[in-house]
Parts: C-alpha cells; structure tokens; sequence
C-alpha cells in the first residue's frame, strides 16, 4: 500500500518518508536509505526526514555517518528527539560522556520523556556517578508509571543494582560542545583539478555549494565521493564553502 502511495503521488515528500519509515522499522536500511533520500530531495528543511536517515545509518551500525546527519541539522532546530539520536552516535562509539551531556540537552528539550531521563541515568551509571544516576532513574520511573500506570522492570532492576555500586564523583554535564557550531558536513560531488574549484552537497539540504582549492585544510585535493566538513559563507555569486577538511576516514 505504501508502494502504491509513492506511484500516486510521487511529488509527496511524505509519502517517500512513510515508506521508508516503515522500510527501516522492518529490517530494510538499505532500502529505506533510498525512499527517504528521495524524501529529503523533495523536501530538505524537514528535520524528521533528515532524523530518520540518520536513524538508517545507525541500523547499518554506521554511528559516524548519522552523527554527520544530525550534525548538519542547525542548532536552533535540533529538537529533543534529535539531541538524543546524536546522543545514541556517541554511546555507539564509546564516548559516554558526550553522549550523556546530548541526553541532558535533550532532557532540557523535553523535560517529560522518561527515556530520556533511563538512558541519561545508564550513561551516569557507567561513568560511575551513582547518585545522579539514581536521580535520572527515578525520574524515568515516575514518568513511565505515571505514562504508562505500571513499574518499568528494567529501570527498577537497575536502580536496585545501583544500590550497591559505591558513591563515585558527581559530573558536571556541561551543554554540549557548540565548537561545531555552524559546520556543515557534505559529500564532494565535482572536483576540477586544473582550475582548482569543486562542489559539495551538503548533507543537510541537499544543495550543491561552490568551493575553491585556497580553502580546503592543507591544500589537500579532493576527489568526487570524499566526505568533507565545512563552513558555509557567503560569497560574490551565493553560498560558499569555507574551511573544508576531508573526513580522516577518507585519507
């Protein structure tokens, strides 16, 4: 059916997003990846478009490449259920307290969901601050009963094994870093070696941005596919691409 609401209606952003959703719900990333680009060409200011690609990406156990999704969304639209998919990025890559200052943002964000509050709590548990863990975890447990009229097992489990843990050092979570404020990250679609200039598709909206060889870090040249984070200002003729760096995993 949702094959048939793409052939009927093949303008229809969501309509692509609703197959892909549902694509990516049942085990088919690879697939899901495809309808939902083709959602995201259609309509790139939809954050949710862009939220579920990079959900795609960490189906695929790809956490880099979603964490470049989510990073390319602005900061003033990253809503709580953005924060906390970049927040799962640094988990699946070892970095706990990164990814317990995205769960605390994303908490700010939307103060009442308790999924927030458990994965902060099991983030706080591992970097052994006992007592804010237990904090976030009871928080988790009352909104869940009050949600859903019962206790969560797994919360009340993990609360009783945190009684025993010894009292660790209380964490400070910070906001999380805005040193990548204003970075986009994209892909190298054309690269002319001779007259020094390319474009990048920017992993956001989609859109093709100008860059000259002078700005890229080290003079280092790209080649069509690399993965490059950048700046985008304004130039003479539109929107440029400044500070780009090719990705390590490139070079």
């Amino acid at each position: 059916l949702l094959r048939e609401s793409v052939s009927a209606q093949p303008d229809d952003a969501d309509a692509w997003y609703r197959l892909g959703k549902f694509l990516l719900k049942y085990g088919s990333p690879d697939e899901a990846l495809e309808q939902l680009e083709k959602a995201r060409k259609l309509a790139p200011q939809k954050v949710y478009v862009v939220h579920k690609i990079a959900q795609a990406f960490l189906a695929k156990n790809d956490a880099s490449r979603a964490l470049e999704i989510y990073t390319s969304i602005p900061e003033h639209r990253r809503t709580g259920y953005i924060l906390r998919g970049m927040a799962t990025c640094f988990l699946r890559q070892g970095k706990t307290m990164e990814g317990a200052r995205y769960l605390s943002a994303a908490i700010q964000k939307e103060p009442g969901r308790f999924y927030h509050h458990r994965d902060l709590g099991l983030a706080l548990a591992e970097l052994e601050d006992r007592d804010q863990a237990i904090e976030e975890l009871k928080k988790a447990k009352q909104l869940y009963r009050k949600e859903k009229g019962e206790d969560h097992s797994k919360i009340t489990s993990k609360l009783e094994e945190l009684r025993d843990m010894p009292r660790g050092e209380r964490i400070v979570l910070d906001t999380p870093s805005s040193s990548r404020a204003g970075v986009s990250c994209g892909i190298v679609t054309k690269y002319d070696r001779e007259r020094g200039f390319g474009f990048i598709r920017n992993g956001g909206d989609g859109k093709e941005v100008f860059f000259h060889i002078s700005k890229v870090k080290n003079r280092v040249e790209p080649k069509p596919g690399d993965r490059v984070r950048f700046v985008k200002v304004a130039g003479r003729k539109g929107p440029q691409a400044s500070d780009v760096q090719i990705a390590e995993a490139n070079q």
